[in-house]
This record gives C-alpha cells, sequence and structure tokens, in this order.
C-alpha cells in the first residue's frame, strides 16, 4: 500500500496530520529567532595590542614582528596582515574556508599567552575580537552639556540598568574622558628637600599595595579580617609618606596631586554637545526586535527621569529588520494569493483551487517546524526562500490533480482515481522535485560569507519543496476523492490564453528549424553580450537613513586642529534641512565601534537624515563643493550599509596593488612609479598611494657614555624620558568598582628631554642624557605575510572595478619592479570574484547532479542535455530583466541563476517526457510534438504563472533593494525559457531523432497543410 492509498483510505487522519503539521509549524514560527541576516562563521580573527605613546617604527620591530611570526603558523590561517598605527598594531589572521573559527581563536589566546612575557612592558594586554559578526546590535550617542557628566550616567546609570535585560549581553561606553590621579613633581622642591624621582615612586608603588584578608578564630567564632590601606582617592597619594619623622615628608609637599582626567586624544559631539557612545552586545540566541524593542523602553524610562542626559539611537537594525521581515511576509502573502487567483483562472473551479490553495499554507507552515529542527532563524534569506518557494509549491499539486482529473474522465471511481492519479505521477513528481533540491543543495556548500547567506535560503527552499511533495502526495488526493464529480476541472471551461498563436508560431519553427535556430542563436550571442556589459559588485545596496563622512587632515596635526576644521563641516551638516542629528567624532574617537587607532588627524561624522528618500548624492556633493577650496582637506564618504556590511570581510580599498621588496623604501618608490603611470593615462582621481604622508617625528636618543657615568642603564633613561612626555603609571586607586591609575607627569618642557631627570640617586638635564633630533617618520605601515608592503588603493563602487583594474592590471606590467620585489592584486573585488566562481562551481554542481537524475529517470543520455536546453534558453530574459532595471551581476543575482536551473528544468521535464513517447514512424514523431504543445502548455503556463505573480511581491517593501536581483533573475529568465522551451525543445528533439528532420517535413507535407486548432 502505497502513501497516497492510506491517505485517501483515511482522509480524516491524514486531514488531522495536516492539520498538526500547521500547529506545530505555527508554534515554531513564533519561537524562531528573528534576525537580519542568518549567524555567519567568523573567517578572520583581529587582535590589537597597543603600546602607548610609541612611533610606527618601534611598534613593528617589539611587536608586530614577534606576534607575527607565532600567529603565521596557526592551523588554518590563510593571511595575517598587520597595520601599525601610533599608539599600537591590529593584526588580522583570515582563516581559510572550512576552519573552526572557535579553535583557531582559541590557538591565537594560547599563542599570544605564550608570547606576553616577550613584549615590552609598556604594551598593553592583546586584545581579541573573533569573526565577522562580534558587532555591537546597537550604537547610543549619549549627549549632555558636560561630557563628564554624559560618562559618569552612562557608566553608573545606563550600563546597569541595559545589563539586567534578558537580551543584552553587555554594555560598553566608549569615547569617555578617563579619570586619573595625576601627580606633578616640583622640581624645585625636590632638590631643596633632596627627594629624588625614585624615592618618589617608591613610595607611591609601596602605599598602593593591598594585603590579603585571612580568618581570625576566637572564642568559637571566625571573623574574616580586612587590612585598611592602599589608595582610593587623591588626598590618600597626597598623604602618602615619603620620609617618617616627627613631621613626616609627605608627596604633597614635593608635588602637586590633583583629580584630573587623563589627556583627551579624542571626543565626540552630538548635535553639537558633548557626548560619549554607548555599545549594546546582544546576548547569544536572544531576539533581535525583542531586545531592541526593550532596549527603547528603557531609554524612554531614562528620559522621563530628567536627568540631563539626551540618548539617541544612532544605529539600531531593529527597525530595518522588522520592516524587512514584514516585506518578506507580505510578499509570502501576497504571493501565495495571487498565485491562488491563477489557479482559480486556469481550473475555471473554485473547490479544486482551494484544494491546491490549502495545500499552499500547509507546506509553508509545516516547514517552519523543520526550521526549528534544523536551528534556522527568521531573517531575509531564510524568508526569502519561503518567497520565492511559494509559486513553485503549488506545482507538484497541479500535476497530481490534473493526473486525478484525467482518470475520473475515464470512469473510475473518485477514490480510486485519487489514488491511482496520485500514485501514477508520484515517481515523475518525486524525481522533479530532487531535481529542483539538487540544484539548491549545492548552494550550501558555497564558500565564505556569502556562502553563509545561501545556505539557510537554500535549506528554506528544499524544506519548503520536500514538504510540498508529502502535502501533494497525500493531502492533495485525499481531498479530491471528495470533490463530486460535477465540480471537477472537465467539467469547466478549459482556458488556454495565448494557445492559437503559440500553435501557429510552433508551426512555423517545425517548418523552418534552420531560420529559427539562427534567430535563437542571435538572441543568445547578444543576451551573452549584454550580460558582459553589467555592472558586477557584491551586494546591492541598500538604502538606509545614515551617511557616514570622514575628514583627514594632513598627519602630524593635533587633535585640537583637527576639532576646529571638524566644527565647520559639523555646523554646514547641522544646517541642512534634510540632516536630522550629527555626531562628530573627534580622533581617538573617530571609530565609535571602539577601532583603537590613534588618528588624532581624522573626524568621523554618523549622519542620520530625515528620511531614506533624500537624495543622498546631492548631499554629498554639495558637502564637496563646500569646502573644495580646502586644498589639505580629504572628505571622503564611507558606504554606509550598516544593515549588511558583518557579512563582508574587513577592507580598507576596492581594488588594491600590493608591493614587497627587499628593501621597504624601494617598494614605496615603486608604488610612487605606478601611481604616476596609472594618473599619466588614467582621469580616475581615485587612485591614490596606500600609505598616509609622513608625520613629524622627535627622536630622542639615550647617550651611551652619560648612561655609564649615572650608573644607569640605556633602558631607565627611555623610562625616564617617556614619563617626562607621556607620563608613567605607577600604581592605581581603588575607587568603587574600578582602578583609576595613578600617573606621575613630570613638567613638560617645550622639548621633552630638556628638563630635569632623576636618575641614579641624581637629577640631571635631559640634554646631558639623551640627544634629540627631528625628522619624518610614517604615519602607518602595513605589513602581509610578514614582509612590509606598499600599496596603490583604488576606492570606489564595485561597479566601475572592472575599468580600474583594467587600468591597474596594464600598469603593473609596465612596472619595473626593484630587487626581490614581487607584486600583487588584493582588496574586496577578489572577494566578489572568489564569490562568483564558487557561484559558478555550485553551478556546475548542480547541472551535474540534474544530469544524474533525469539519466536515471528517463534511462536515456541523450534526452537529459535536451532538458538542459533551458537552461541557455533562459539567458535572453535574465539579461533583458537585468539591463530593464538597471541591475547588476552579484551574489544575489547570481544565486537567481542557480535558482533558474532548479525551476526551468521542470517544464522542459514535463515536454521531454511527452515527446518520448513517440511512435517509431515519422508521422508519430511530428504529431508527438504538436501533441506535447497542446497537452503541457495548460500545465507549463499555470507553473510559469503561478512563480512569477509569486515573485512580483518581492520587489515590494524595506530591503527590497537585496531580493529585487533575484526576482528579477528568476522572473525574466523562466519567462523566456517557457517560450522558448514551447518552441525549440520539440524541435531539437525531432533534428535529434533517428528519422532526422527531412523525413518530418516530408511527413508534414504528405499528411497536413498547415497547423490543426486544437479546442
Amino acid at each position: 500500500m502505497t502513501l497516497s492509498d492510506l491517505a485517501v483510505r483515511r482522509p480524516v487522519a491524514t486531514t488531522m496530520l495536516v492539520l498538526l503539521g500547521i500547529l506545530l509549524g505555527s508554534v515554531s514560527l513564533a519561537r524562531l529567532e528573528v534576525t537580519l541576516f542568518p549567524d555567519l562563521s567568523a573567517r578572520q580573527v583581529r587582535v590589537w595590542i597597543g603600546y602607548p605613546d610609541a612611533g610606527v617604527d618601534e611598534i613593528e620591530e617589539d611587536i608586530a614582528r614577534p606576534v607575527e611570526s607565532v600567529l603565521v603558523g596557526i592551523t588554518g590561517a590563510d593571511r595575517v596582515s598587520s597595520e601599525i598605527v601610533p599608539g599600537g598594531v591590529e593584526i588580522t589572521v583570515r582563516l581559510r574556508p572550512g576552519t573552526d573559527a572557535e579553535i583557531a581563536a582559541l590557538a591565537v589566546r594560547e599563542r599570544l599567552d605564550a608570547i606576553r612575557w616577550d613584549l615590552p612592558d609598556a604594551a598593553e594586554r592583546p586584545v581579541l575580537e573573533e569573526g565577522i559578526g562580534d558587532k555591537p546590535a546597537m550604537v547610543l550617542a549619549l549627549g549632555a552639556e558636560d561630557r563628564v557628566l554624559a560618562s559618569e550616567w552612562a557608566r553608573s546609570v545606563l550600563r546597569p540598568r541595559l545589563e539586567q535585560l534578558s537580551g543584552v549581553a553587555r554594555v560598553q561606553v566608549v569615547g569617555s574622558p578617563e579619570p586619573e590621579i595625576c601627580v606633578e613633581p616640583m622640581a624645585a622642591k625636590m632638590r631643596a628637600l633632596g627627594v629624588t624621582m625614585e624615592e618618589l615612586e617608591s613610595a607611591l608603588q609601596k602605599a598602593a599595595v593591598r594585603a590579603e584578608g585571612g580568618k581570625l578564630r576566637r572564642r568559637g567564632i571566625q571573623y574574616a579580617v580586612e587590612f585598611g590601606g592602599g589608595l582610593e582617592t587623591g588626598d590618600d597619594v597626597a598623604r602618602t609618606v615619603l620620609r617618617p619623622g616627627v613631621r613626616p615628608l609627605r608627596v604633597e609637599d614635593v608635588a602637586r596631586v590633583t583629580d584630573a582626567f587623563a589627556p583627551d586624544l579624542g571626543w565626540s559631539r552630538l548635535d553639537g554637545s558633548p557626548a560619549v557612545g554607548a555599545l549594546v552586545y546582544r546576548a547569544a540566541g536572544a531576539n533581535l526586535l525583542e531586545t531592541a524593542a526593550d532596549v527603547r523602553k528603557e531609554l524612554a524610562r531614562l528620559e522621563d527621569e530628567d536627568t540631563g542626559v539626551r540618548a539617541l539611537v544612532l544605529q539600531d537594525p531593529a527597525p530595518f529588520v522588522e520592516q524587512s521581515v514584514k516585506g518578506v511576509w507580505q510578499a509570502v502573502l501576497l504571493g501565495g494569493f495571487l498565485a491562488f487567483l491563477v489557479l482559480i483562472y486556469f481550473l475555471g473551479d473554485l473547490r479544486a483551487a482551494l484544494v491546491l490553495g490549502a495545500a499552499l499554507p500547509a507546506a509553508v507552515l509545516t516547514g517552519f517546524l523543520v526550521f526549528e529542527l534544523l536551528g534556522l532563524s527568521l531573517n531575509l534569506m531564510s524568508l526569502g526562500g519561503v518567497a520565492l518557494g511559494v509559486g513553485m509549491l503549488v506545482d507538484n499539486g497541479i500535476v497530481c490533480l490534473e493526473s486525478i482529473d484525467r482518470l475520473r474522465r475515464q470512469g473510475l471511481s473518485a477514490a480510486r482515481a485519487a489514488a491511482e492519479g496520485a500514485n501514477e505521477i508520484a515517481g515523475a513528481v518525486t524525481s522533479s522535485t530532487l531535481t529542483t533540491c539538487a540544484v539548491f543543495l549545492p548552494m550550501a556548500a558555497v564558500p565564505g560569507p556569502v556562502g553563509g547567506l545561501l545556505r539557510d535560503q537554500a535549506v528554506a527552499i528544499t524544506v519548503s519543496l520536500i514538504v510540498s511533495l508529502l502535502v501533494a502526495l497525500t493531502f492533495v488526493p485525499a481531498m479530491a476523492a471528495r470533490i463530486p464529480a460535477r465540480d471537477l476541472t472537465s467539467q469547466a471551461k478549459v482556458r488556454l490564453p495565448g494557445f492559437r498563436q503559440y500553435h501557429r508560431l510552433l508551426w512555423w519553427v517545425l517548418r523552418h528549424p534552420g531560420a529559427a535556430l539562427g534567430l535563437l542563436v542571435l538572441g543568445l550571442v547578444a543576451s551573452g553580450v549584454l550580460l558582459s556589459q553589467l555592472p558586477r559588485e557584491i551586494l546591492p545596496e541598500l538604502q538606509t537613513d545614515q551617511l557616514q563622512f570622514e575628514l583627514e587632515l594632513p598627519p602630524g596635526h593635533d587633535v585640537d586642529s583637527t576639532d576646529l576644521a571638524a566644527r565647520d563641516v559639523e555646523a554646514w551638516l547641522l544646517a541642512r534641512p534634510e540632516v536630522e542629528h550629527v555626531l562628530c567624532s573627534v580622533g581617538a574617537a573617530g571609530e565609535l565601534v571602539l577601532s583603537p587607532h590613534r588618528r588624532l588627524h581624522r573626524a568621523v561624522f554618523f549622519v542620520r537624515l530625515a528620511s531614506t528618500s533624500v537624495d543622498r548624492s546631492a548631499l554629498v556633493q554639495g558637502l564637496v563643493d563646500a569646502f573644495a577650496d580646502r586644498a589639505d582637506w580629504t572628505l571622503t564618504v564611507l558606504e554606509s550599509r550598516p544593515e549588511i556590511e558583518t557579512i563582508l570581510p574587513s577592507g580598507d580599498a576596492s581594488l588594491a596593488c600590493e608591493i614587497t621588496a627587499e628593501e621597504p623604501e624601494d617598494a614605496e618608490r615603486a608604488a610612487g612609479r605606478l601611481l604616476a603611470d596609472i594618473t599619466a593615462g588614467s582621469h580616475d582621481g581615485r587612485f591614490r598611494i596606500g600609505a598616509e604622508e609622513p608625520a613629524p617625528r622627535l627622536g630622542l636618543r639615550p647617550r651611551g657614555d652619560a648612561a655609564s657615568w649615572l650608573g644607569v642603564t640605556e633602558g631607565e633613561i627611555r623610562q625616564s624620558l617617556r614619563a617626562q612626555v607621556g607620563g608613567e603609571e605607577l600604581a592605581s586607586a581603588r575607587q568603587f568598582d574600578r582602578d583609576v591609575p595613578v600617573v606621575l607627569r613630570p613638567e613638560q618642557v617645550d622639548i621633552p628631554g630638556a628638563g630635569p631627570l632623576s636618575l641614579g640617586g641624581r637629577t640631571v638635564s635631559g640634554r646631558a642624557v639623551a640627544q634629540a633630533g627631528i625628522g619624518l617618520e610614517a604615519s602607518r605601515i602595513l605589513r602581509v605575510d610578514q614582509s612590509r608592503v606598499a600599496r596603490v588603493v583604488w576606492n570606489g563602487p564595485m561597479r566601475e572595478v572592472g575599468a580600474a583594474k583594467s587600468t591597474l592590471l596594464a600598469a603593473m606590467d609596465r612596472l619595473d619592479l626593484p630587487r626581490g620585489g614581487h607584486v600583487r592584486l588584493a582588496g574586496s573585488q577578489l572577494e566578489l570574484q572568489a564569490t562568483l566562481r564558487a557561484l559558478g562551481r555550485s553551478l556546475l554542481l548542480s547541472t551535474g547532479l540534474v544530469l544524474l537524475i533525469l539519466a536515471a529517470q528517463f534511462e536515456s543520455i541523450r534526452l537529459p542535455w535536451l532538458v538542459l536546453l533551458a537552461v541557455p534558453l533562459a539567458a535572453l530574459g535574465v539579461a533583458l530583466g537585468l539591463a530593464t532595471t538597471q541591475g547588476s551581476l552579484n551574489a544575489m543575482s547570481g544565486v537567481g541563476l542557480v535558482v533558474l536551473v532548479g525551476i526551468v528544468v521542470n517544464d522542459a521535464i514535463l515536454e521531454v517526457d511527452l515527446l518520448r513517447q513517440a511512435g517509431r514512424t515519422r508521422y508519430a514523431k511530428l504529431r508527438a510534438a504538436l501533441e506535447a504543445g497542446r497537452r503541457r502548455y495548460r500545465p507549463i503556463l499555470m507553473t510559469t504563472a503561478t512563480t512569477t505573480l509569486a515573485l512580483f511581491p518581492v520587489y515590494l517593501g524595506t530591503g527590497s533593494e537585496l531580493r529585487a536581483p533575484l526576482a528579477t533573475v528568476v522572473i525574466g529568465g523562466l519567462t523566456s525559457s517557457t517560450l522558448l522551451t514551447l518552441l525549440f525543445v520539440p524541435l531539437v528533439f525531432l533534428l535529434t531523432s533517428r528519422a532526422g528532420m527531412k523525413a518530418s517535413e516530408s511527413g508534414i507535407g504528405s499528411h497536413q497543410t498547415g497547423p490543426r486548432t486544437v479546442r
């Protein structure tokens, strides 16, 4: 007994099982996590090691080189690169596809711990960030009249309140002033009292030591012992005893002690008022929408408390996610309704259409149960797969219902016709479903972040199709057996729109094969040329209400001069009516998401627009024109795509040429020659040298003879010089829940090192122990695979990267490399190429799987190739669709091409299945071609109409920019493939048959003189 027989015999049980699937699916739907994109596996591990107040050359030698040497051998590491800036180095370990990111991150931690004590004492503890998805869920800007007030409120009120929410993992406050207890020695008093700097440092370090408590038992009671002491306030530091006695000598007698803040390296302003930032991180597995809603409610409650701090949600993907998910749901519902109308139109019977209409939500909702079991989330990709599959879900039901209808017309009873009709087509629809699944499943193997996107969509479509197959073989025959004979589709008027014109066109194609094939080849060549001219990009840009600008002054400018320039840009933006809010972050606060780069000559502007309909290009051009006279300014518009930036690997250029040589100076000169060659033959001003201009440097070198005379080491001299330049942290004072550093800041002079230093128990002049020299040093050093590189970069949209790449490659061929030099391409464009290649391999694998399944189904080697003829026939519609909508070749349109393979072959299977049943005579083969066109016209037209109409709502709603390329490719390709399949598959079948076309034409002339009109 087959599954269909059992379903027909037990209709109530079948219906209850379907209702159970709907019920459980509805429950799963309510519990599924809602995110913008699926969880993506990490592609890289990033490490930041701070080395305050050190130059880039010193950081490269003391930190970058030794750390790179231990990280380069990690299993799974594909590339190790370093970016060295004043203040530290960021090392990125890029992982090979398939590498377990957690294991790789653990290996990085272990090797960093092993080398930690070999690094300089002044180097900060390494900060590790694993993956590409470790981004804050929300970014808040906190504005107030006093930045200290905003900082303290954020730390003591906002952070504890938000971290109590169930969906919040942690809150990080950035850009806030850091408190410190500043100790400024008074050189004259120290000399008069004979106090050395070493004595002052030793006293403070001893006073900061906290003794550990213990246990004391007394008279049967155990007491916890607490020792007082340690430093807590500035007064404690000031009263620290240097020399005991009747009148003890204290720190306040020889130094000024103040509660202060560390020197500002950067700050932020919100709409002109001082501000700090707060980064809200979502807990693992928490619902993004619920977490964002809880945070906003808590912010509203805090605002009612009138604290004087204004909190603005600067970045929050939740509204976009919510609107996008709603848009997909609307597309699913509207698409399903349109598909239902198509069924009513073609079937001409409401009850028959209701059978298929009821199968649609049953398949969709039951699929969500499988989603929960597989750990999928509701996101743009998985719901997009459901929307894509809505039009395909009824295909199996259509074929099953027509088979049942044919047997009912032959006089079989309702129950018998339902069971036998379902059994008759079970093998065919199973093969068709497996063929479609074989197309989608290889997409799950595409590597990289884009592959992570495709996996959810491929699984969603596969699950939906398999569930729809089960529904078609059980629920549809069980319900069809209950439809009275008078209500069957055979009693209704058969609607075949456009059939007469199609039949005449098919007749002409069969009569004029040479001309028809010539036109087909011409159309395919034209479509290929058109596709080759389309722009290329990784993902289409999403229209948001955010813009991001960067202002850069020549290296060497301090944060104050950068701030003066930033205020002019800030004022211009705030005066624009289309701008709602502006967050200006200057200097070290310029990277709001905690990039530790200390680039004091840069400022970043986060702009919130009044709406997404604002003309962004006009605003950008107006800003550039307003400050075109500032020759030393560099204003750059950063791509503001917060919703999809987490899926792409980090990179600072769309396209780059990296040059290495035995001597770094030779590589830099080669990069200069390359840029000169490019600019001489190209007017594209976006080519530039990747390194920044050198910054001024004051070199202080200890004198070896002075160190020997004083009885100290050169390292001790360097430490004293460093303390005079940037201060030296001696101890820490415990204040409530944090440690406040106690910093010794000797009196600075115009030339650091020229002031008095305490060395070897003596106070000497800095000039006596060190020599100073003013020069230039690199502002940034880039290293790749343990070698310093010079770069020529091009920053522009991916749509224009083709021309830029051709220009760059031509110049690279003409470049005269220095001794031991190497040159290679890099940049985000390589990620685009890798993605397109992976999609191409997925397409080839899908095609191979389809061939295997079809060969097994038809027991033929020739017929599967005839079915695959439908694939190139779709190219014409794809090219016209993308060109008409001004689309591009990107990851989503590439997915659409893969999807087409699974869809268009289904129509060809229906056509070839009848053609292969042709008789052996010449007339029978011709008649089979015409009969196949007549009998398969309606089901092919129905399946095409349901799929295309179900996809049209995908163009609507927020986030449609991401879904539209896929829908355009599928709709355009399916439309052209359907028409051309109905015309050319019969023709090619006749041409490849044993009799040949000549014999077929003989049959045409002897038996018919024109097309027969079929009613």
